[in-house]
């Protein structure tokens, strides 16, 4: 789990699973939270960097994240910085995309 922090205050979140993709050479994030106050300062971007640095520490080629069809804003983000769609799944409220960044040296 990694803070994002903006002076004394906690801005956002970003946690990532090891263990789930291990077998397929990948990490995925399995929450990622900006405070809507503070989306489009480049804070997000800087945090997902820190992500991608530490999966390479530890040898793997690919960053996973699911994220809900209907979140337009979140899938545009991604789609900005690599990501593309490897499959879809069912999530509670609505359906959740798979997508993936190549991360290899």
């Amino acid at each position: 789990v990694t803070a994002v922090m903006l002076e004394d205050r906690q801005v956002g979140i970003l946690q990532t699973d090891f263990w789930e993709g291990q077998k397929q050479d990948a990490v995925w994030i399995s929450l990622y939270y900006m405070m809507p106050e503070y989306r489009g300062q480049n804070l997000g971007v800087q945090i997902l960097g820190q992500a991608i640095s530490e999966c390479r520490h530890f040898g793997r080629s690919y960053l996973r994240l699911r994220v809900s069809t209907v979140n337009m804003i979140a899938q545009r983000f991604y789609d900005r910085y690599g990501f593309y769609q490897i499959g879809v799944e069912p999530g509670v409220a609505s359906p959740l995309l798979l997508m993936e960044k190549y991360i290899g040296f």
